[in-house]
């Protein structure tokens, strides 16, 4: 504008146009240049930020919509393994929350009060008078083996199958509780027999899908294989908790056996 103005002036001769006016109207127009190119460049950084911000939340959307994709495909793959370990992680809470009360309750009893009492400390984790922390290790540890190995077993051999392992582990283990005490009163908790039993299923397979499997993937289930024969020696979970893995391992091949008798009946009918 100024410079528009020092222009004009000349053309009238009103005034003469001396080198300071000259500097004076180079000074304005750089300025103004350096104006507008900074509003440029402040309107290119806006328009970058707004479609990061715009391809962030497209990523953040597409994030989400693929989880609820992952989470419906692993709800509907493994529909027995997933509902074990959320009805584990709620009664892990609640314990966390109201102790004693939830032991009493629903763990194993080796005089029992209440019918359930039978099964239901299959699903719960910890032990009464310990501290909230030992519940949640004990509860990671079985997840160790119901989550690889009781994933591995539903998805090659279906949940009809982990359903009656399952059953069969609680029961027999159940019963093997309660042989044991020999009337001592002692409460006990813990999904590990039905983990052994999935653990059992699981190193059975392996051999016909370890090709599948990347490098890591193997190394993890050799390692939780060495953990599960470690957690069987006496010396570590006492003979209580060593038979009751037992069981587990007993009730997978009573499945496993069952399951090929009637196939074979099956198939020579």
């Amino acid at each position: 504008m100024e410079s528009q103005i020092f222009a004009t002036a000349k053309k009238q001769d009103r005034f003469p146009v001396t080198n300071n006016d000259r500097l004076i109207s180079h000074d304005i127009s750089f300025f103004q240049q350096r104006f507008e190119t900074k509003a440029a460049k402040n309107f290119s950084i806006s328009n970058e930020i707004n479609g990061i911000m715009v391809v962030n939340g497209d990523i953040v959307t597409l994030f989400f919509e693929k989880e609820k994709i992952n989470m419906k495909r692993i709800l509907t793959t493994y529909p027995v393994i997933s509902t074990l370990a959320l009805i584990c992680l709620l009664l892990g809470l609640l314990t966390s929350f109201y102790g004693d009360a939830m032991y009493d309750l629903l763990a194993f009893h080796s005089k029992p009060v209440y019918g359930w009492q039978y099964v239901s400390g299959t699903l719960m984790h910890g032990s009464k008078g310990a501290p909230i922390w030992f519940l949640w290790v004990h509860l990671l540890l079985n997840g160790l083996m119901i989550l690889p190995f009781g994933g591995l077993l539903e998805r090659k051999r279906g949940s009809r199958q982990v359903l009656l392992v399952f059953v069969t582990a609680t029961v027999l283990s159940s019963i093997v509780f309660h042989l044991l005490p020999q009337e001592q009163d002692i409460q006990a908790t813990g999904i590990s027999a039905v983990g052994y039993a999935f653990v059992t299923g699981g190193v059975m397979l392996l051999p016909n899908v370890w090709k599948e499997f990347s490098r890591t993937v193997k190394w993890l289930y050799l390692f939780l294989i060495f953990l599960s024969g470690l957690m069987l020696l006496p010396a570590i979970t006492g003979w209580i908790s060593t038979l009751l893995h037992l069981s587990g391992i007993v009730s997978y091949l009573l499945v496993f056996i069952g399951s090929n008798i009637l196939k074979g009946r099956v198939k020579s009918s």
